[in-house]
This record gives structure tokens, C-alpha cells and sequence, in this order.
């Protein structure tokens, strides 16, 4: 069950951290990056009917993100309870959820960075942990 709490609380100190230095957070590191998003920003075309351009969808990926991982958090906190009641019923969740953050990880590492990479493996860690230390099914006699 700490496992569980403890997946919950890196996940909304993730969502905090994301929002923060991903969404909220101006260009930061130099006349390239500005040069990049001006660029961005500056070439729009239409999308499904609506005038777009890339900066739209960094933006708005961005904040899909912090909103996944604001439920995440949310519901790890949540399944706590669950799991007390029923471990048998939610175990296929956390496998599900520990899925869901080795794969965040993997692309995190592949096209983010290593902040990421280490929340969302400590995330996947505590999620297999809750997996591993709910109740595992008697055998029947």
C-alpha cells in the first residue's frame, strides 16, 4: 500500500515539475531556442479545419501531459483504498499503470531527458512494488 502512496506523490510532484519547467516556463536556454519557436509559431496550416502550427501542438501535448498525470496521481492516491478492500481486483491496474510508465521512460529517454527518465522509472519501480506486494491468490484446495 506505501508503494501505491508513494507512486502518487511522485506522480504529482512530476505533473508539478513538467507543468512548471515544460508548459509554464518561457524559452530559457538562448537565442536558438527563441529563434526555434518563432519558427514554430510562425508557420501555421490547417488542421482538421482550423488554422494550426507546431508551437499549437508542443503547447497543447504539454498540457495533455500535466493533465494525464495530474488523474495518474490522483488515482494511485485512490486505488490506495481499493487495494485494502480488493488487491485481487486492482492488480491487473498497477501492471497496466507500471506499463504505462516504462514506456513514458523509454521515450523519455529517447527524445527528453534524464529527469524524466528517473521519475517515471521510480514511478514504474513503486507501481511494480504495489503490484508485487498485493495480495497474491490463494490456492484453491
Amino acid at each position: 500500500m506505501i508503494f501505491l502512496r508513494i507512486a502518487s506523490v511522485l506522480t504529482l510532484i512530476h505533473c508539478v515539475a513538467h507543468t512548471i519547467r515544460g508548459v509554464l516556463s518561457g524559452p530559457n536556454r538562448g537565442t536558438e531556442e527563441i529563434a526555434v519557436i518563432e519558427f514554430m509559431k510562425s508557420h501555421s496550416f490547417n488542421f482538421g479545419g482550423v488554422p494550426r502550427n507546431y508551437w499549437d501542438f508542443h503547447l497543447g501535448y504539454g498540457w495533455f501531459l500535466t493533465v494525464i498525470l495530474l488523474v495518474h496521481g490522483i488515482l494511485f492516491w485512490y486505488l490506495t483504498r481499493l487495494l485494502k478492500a480488493n488487491s485481487l481486483a486492482i492488480r491487473p491496474v498497477l501492471a497496466l499503470f507500471c506499463f504505462n510508465f516504462l514506456f513514458m521512460a523509454i521515450a523519455a529517454w529517447k527524445f527528453f531527458s534524464l529527469r524524466p527518465l528517473i521519475i517515471e522509472l521510480l514511478i514504474a519501480a513503486c507501481l511494480a512494488a504495489a503490484f508485487a506486494t498485493a495480495a497474491a491468490p490463494q490456492a484453491q484446495l
